[in-house]
């Protein structure tokens, strides 16, 4: 679209009669004087904080302007963006176009909205090179040691709380089963894990978006807490492993929803993980 008004928000007008998109609220910026004027922009605003949300639907929506060398314009963040987006951006080798976060209003000439679902991820051909360049920047700037098997630990967040999460750690490192914590490392450190790994064992959560930059045929066991009418069962990375051709397992857990903890049966579990480990040749 051109000569349209955009904010933080990912709202568009080009006046207040003329409203293109308002995300269902009224928009507040309308009359707020530009601060920032583009020529070409692409538009990825978005309100979530989640990292799965980002690599798996945004970044591929991306695709088209991140990996076209020929592409002049400026993607344009929200106010709201974090800074896992400028690090998986600084992780495309070749140099990327400009990205900017918008400040309150934002006036484009041409601006370009994309869609972004992690289904599209099944059309592989068109995001495979992003995500290969980014795993090989990853790989040279990584400095951990990898693993065949890598258990994504949850103990650094209070949200989803496992209570046993300490018992089934100690279990799976007997078996050979590396336990990492994704917050106490560096982006690059994390696709390198999981592009390594073989198996991956890890609660529910946004360690897992990174088996969208996997190769195809990594093995996923994923803890998924459930409770009829207060935790819905989640599909969003088992239908990410499908678009990508994982072999995606989820083990259910009931959780207290009194107060929103969770414990896993490691016995059958350590037995469920050493028999994948054992197809793994």
């Amino acid at each position: 679209m051109e000569n349209v008004f955009v904010n933080s928000a990912g709202q568009i007008w080009r006046n207040e009669n003329e409203v293109i998109h308002h995300g269902n609220r009224a928009i507040e910026t309308i009359g707020v004087s530009s601060s920032r004027s583009y020529g070409t922009a692409v538009l990825s605003t978005n309100s979530t904080r989640g990292f799965y949300h980002w690599f798996a639907e945004r970044l591929p929506a991306l695709n088209w302007s991140l990996q076209n060398p020929d592409f002049d314009g400026t993607i344009l963040f929200g106010q709201h963006a974090q800074q896992f987006q400028d690090k998986t951006i600084e992780l495309i080798d070749h140099p990327a176009p400009q990205f900017e976060r918008i400040d309150q209003v934002a006036w484009c000439e041409e601006c370009y909205i994309a869609h972004s679902a992690a289904s599209t991820l099944a059309q592989w051909e068109y995001f495979g090179d992003l995500y290969q360049a980014i795993g090989e920047r990853a790989a040279r700037l990584s400095t951990i040691n990898t693993a065949d098997a890598i258990y994504i630990s949850r103990r650094d967040t209070q949200r989803r709380v496992m209570v046993n999460e300490n018992e089934l750690e100690a279990g799976l490192s007997s078996l050979g089963v590396k336990v990492v914590i994704f917050g106490e490392m560096s982006l690059a450190d994390q696709i390198n894990l999981i592009r390594n790994a073989r198996l991956v064992v890890a609660p529910h959560g946004a360690g897992l978006s990174h088996i969208a930059a996997a190769a195809s045929g990594l093995k996923v066991v994923e803890l998924v807490p459930c409770q009829m009418g207060s935790h819905s069962l989640r599909f969003n990375f088992a239908r990410l492993s499908y678009a990508r051709g994982h072999d995606h397992r989820l083990w259910l857990e009931p959780i207290d929803e009194a107060i929103n903890k969770w414990t896993v049966s490691t016995p059958p579990l350590l037995r469920h993980v050493e028999n994948m480990m054992h197809s793994l040749g």
